[in-house]
């Protein structure tokens, strides 16, 4: 019985662990296959982060909990709420585009600042607004497939008016652009199916386990 507890828990380990990351991969394929780019707030996409990554965080708390070590889960918790609260982003902060290239994007940025009535000169991937008193920062992460655009102000943060009209003409540009599906995009969905696919090779390696384990805890 030992045997088939320690198989089930392993599977369940599996599932938690890889299934928010199988889904995360198989979602950002599907958006990298898509007709047209997709932007979102770097806000809602750290969260998004989070949320596949938090299993990850959450691993050792059975360990410490039967080991009634309750001050150091408490100690990591309060760690992991600070952090979470010290990296999460402004609302204002900037965007992720998915489903595009750094040359892409640069192209977009500079067009919506000229179209607001603003000049820039870029400094390798900074984009300098004097008149605006702002500097764009790009981020490329062509493994996803994806470009982040960072918004800081002379003061650290941009004016909010200013980040309105950038995420306008942004949403413009894209609205009017037409792609087909990328060689990222199939193979992150790829990536996903084969992570999903593991716990569940397990699941059906281990199925006598599961039912043992499943039938002892209905007719106890």
């Amino acid at each position: 019985m030992m045997d088939s507890t320690a198989d089930v828990i392993l599977v369940l380990q599996l599932l938690v662990n890889l299934g928010p990351l199988a889904v995360y991969f198989i979602i950002l394929g599907l958006v990298n296959s898509q007709g047209r780019p997709r932007l979102l707030s770097c806000r809602a996409d750290f969260v998004a982060l989070t949320v596949v990554f938090l299993p990850v965080l959450v691993w050792p708390v059975p360990f410490l909990a039967a080991h009634g070590w309750w001050w150091l889960l408490g100690l990591g918790a309060a760690c992991v709420a600070v952090a979470f609260a010290c990296l999460l982003p402004r609302s204002d902060a900037g965007w992720v585009i998915y489903h595009t290239t750094e040359n892409e994007v640069r192209a977009m940025v500079r067009h919506a600042v000229r179209r607001i009535g603003f000049d820039g000169h870029w400094s390798g991937r900074r984009l300098h607004v004097p008149d605006a008193c702002a500097t764009i920062r790009l981020s490329p992460f062509p493994w996803l497939g994806c470009v982040s655009i960072h918004l800081r102000g002379q003061t650290g943060r941009p004016d909010p008016h200013l980040v309105t009209r950038i995420q306008e003409q942004l949403q413009h540009q894209l609205a009017r652009r037409s792609l087909l599906p990328s060689v990222v995009g199939t193979c992150l969905v790829v990536v996903g199916v084969v992570l999903w696919l593991v716990p569940l090779w397990m699941m059906l390696r281990h199925m006598d386990a599961i039912v043992d384990v499943v039938g002892s805890l209905l007719f106890a």
